[in-house]
C-alpha cells in the first residue's frame, strides 16, 4: 500500500515556467545524458544549475547495443548498471541528486534511481515538457489519422538492468501486463508480439487529459491493434501525463488486486508516467519486472519547452533500496 504521506502529490511536484527560477542546493549532482544542451531551453537550465555550484555528470551507453553499462564522460569510467553499489560509488552524490529524464534514457535513469534508493540523499527527477509533439503521417488507415514516431529504432524487448526477475514468461498463466501507452502505437504492437503468444492478461493505461482531448483520441486510435490483440479494450484506465505518483498508485492497485500474479510493467508513455512505473517496480521488487523495448530516440528534439517539472522521489525511494 502507498503511505499517506505520498498521497498529497503537490508536496512532491514543483512546476516551473522558466529555468531561471530553478533552485537547487549547492551540493547537488546533476545526472544527464549527452543531449543535455541540445536546445536553447536546456542550455539555459544548465547555465542556471552551474551558477548555483551544481556538479554535472554525463552518462551514456558505451554502444547503442549495450543497455547494461554506462560511461561517465568526466573520467571515461564504465560502470555496470546491474550493480547498484558500483553505480552509486561512481556518481557519489553528497546531498542531492537530480536525474534529467529528458536527456537520459530509461535504461540508464531507472537503474540509477535503484542505486540511489535508501542511501540518505535527496533525489529529484527533472522533466522538461515540450510545447508540442512532432507528428508524421501514418502510412496506414485514414489520411486524417496521424501517427507519432519519436524513435529511430528499438533494440527489442528485454529487461532493464537491475529489474529482471526469475519469473514465467509473459505469455504464461499467472502473469499480468500493465502497459503504459503514449502516442506511439507501433512500439506497443511490436513489444506485445515479442512477449509471446498468447498475449498475457493486460491492463492498458493512457495519458489523460494531456494537451487536449484530441491527443487522447489519437493515442487510442494508434493503439487499436494493441488493444485488440491483448483483449484489453475493457480494461482501459487513464492517468495524468505529468504525475508519476498517480501512475505509481494505479500500478500498485493492480499489484494489490492480483496478489498471486507476477506483474510485467511496460513503460511506453510520457516520461513522468514511465517514472511512476519505475517507482512502482522499486517498491515491489519481488513481484514486478520492467519490460522495455530499449528504443533509440531520434536526434531531432523539441524546439522549446512549455514548463519544467521537478519530482521529489526521495520518500518513495526511502523504502525501495537495492534488492
Amino acid at each position: 500500500m502507498v503511505s499517506n504521506d505520498l498521497l498529497n502529490d503537490t508536496v512532491h511536484i514543483e512546476r516551473l515556467h522558466s529555468p531561471i527560477t530553478l533552485q537547487l542546493p549547492r551540493d547537488t549532482v546533476v545526472l544527464a545524458g549527452p543531449r543535455w544542451t541540445e536546445t536553447r531551453d536546456k542550455g539555459q537550465l544548465l547555465t542556471q544549475a552551474e551558477s548555483m555550484g551544481c556538479r554535472r555528470i554525463i552518462l551514456s551507453h558505451p554502444s547503442a547495443t549495450d543497455p547494461w553499462h554506462a560511461t561517465l564522460d568526466s573520467t571515461g569510467q564504465e560502470v555496470d548498471l546491474r550493480d547498484p553499489n558500483e553505480l552509486f560509488t561512481a556518481v557519489t552524490p553528497s546531498g542531492c541528486a537530480v536525474i534529467d529524464l529528458n536527456s537520459l534514457g530509461l535504461s540508464i535513469w531507472a537503474p540509477t534511481l535503484r542505486a540511489l534508493g535508501g542511501r540518505g540523499c535527496k533525489v529529484l527527477a527533472l522533466y522538461m515538457r515540450p510545447t508540442s509533439y512532432q507528428v508524421r503521417q501514418s502510412t496506414v488507415g485514414p489520411v486524417y489519422s496521424p501517427e507519432y514516431d519519436f524513435n529511430a529504432r528499438a533494440l527489442g524487448v528485454r529487461p532493464v538492468a537491475g529489474f529482471a526477475r526469475l519469473a514465467p514468461t509473459a505469455s504464461q498463466a499467472g502473469t499480468l501486463l500493465v502497459a503504459l501507452l503514449g502516442l506511439e502505437g507501433k512500439r506497443a504492437r511490436v513489444a506485445l508480439r515479442e512477449l509471446g503468444d498468447p498475449a498475457p492478461e493486460t491492463r492498458a493505461v493512457f495519458a489523460s487529459p494531456g494537451y487536449s482531448r484530441r491527443l487522447v483520441q489519437r493515442a487510442i486510435w494508434a493503439h487499436r491493434e494493441f488493444l485488440t490483440a491483448s483483449d484489453s479494450q475493457r480494461y482501459v484506465s487513464y492517468a495524468s501525463p505529468t504525475n508519476p505518483f498517480m501512475v505509481q498508485r494505479l500500478i500498485q492497485n493492480h499489484i494489490d488486486d492480483h496478489p498471486d500474479r507476477h506483474v510485467f510493467v511496460m513503460p511506453l508513455a510520457t516520461k513522468p508516467m514511465n517514472l511512476g512505473a519505475v517507482l512502482a517496480c522499486l517498491r515491489n521488487p519481488k513481484r514486478t519486472e520492467l519490460v522495455f523495448d530499449h528504443s533509440i530516440v531520434r536526434s531531432a528534439s523539441p524546439e522549446s519547452i512549455d514548463s519544467y517539472y521537478i519530482f521529489d522521489v526521495t520518500s518513495v525511494l526511502a523504502g525501495a533500496g537495492p534488492s
